[in-house]
């Protein structure tokens, strides 16, 4: 377990957008969880409601990312709409600090209009 995000061996873009999505210590579930979701291990995480299980896999997710390449890395499935939309939201907030070249966030912000176009139909 780590019990600050500064040891967690984040991106320093990915950690100044952990800190400015209004976290300041990670949670049990995320102390437990985020590295080994990093590391590329299965991980089954169950917490109460309210206790970061969305940002910990965002966190994992968006420390894997290479911001160079133009395909899909990541795909996230949620049974609620509701969930999918808290994930998305909690990812593209803490991507405007995380993409630092300006074609990816060009590239990023055109499958979200794209995915909700598809969510229309």
């Amino acid at each position: 377990m780590v019990d600050n995000f500064d040891d967690m061996g984040l991106k320093e873009d990915l950690l100044r957008g952990v800190y400015a999505y209004g976290f300041e210590k990670p949670s049990a579930i995320q102390q437990r969880a985020i590295i080994p979701c990093v590391k590329g291990h299965d991980v089954i995480a169950q917490a109460q409601s309210g206790t970061g299980k969305t940002a910990t896999f965002a966190v994992a997710i968006l420390q894997k990312l290479d911001v160079t390449l133009k395909e899909c890395q990541a795909l996230v499935l949620a049974p609620t709409r509701e969930l999918a939309q808290q994930v998305c939201d909690a990812c593209f907030y803490n991507l405007r600090f995380h993409m630092v070249h300006e074609n990816s966030t060009k590239n990023l912000e055109f499958g979200v209009k794209k995915f909700k176009a598809l969510e229309r139909t």
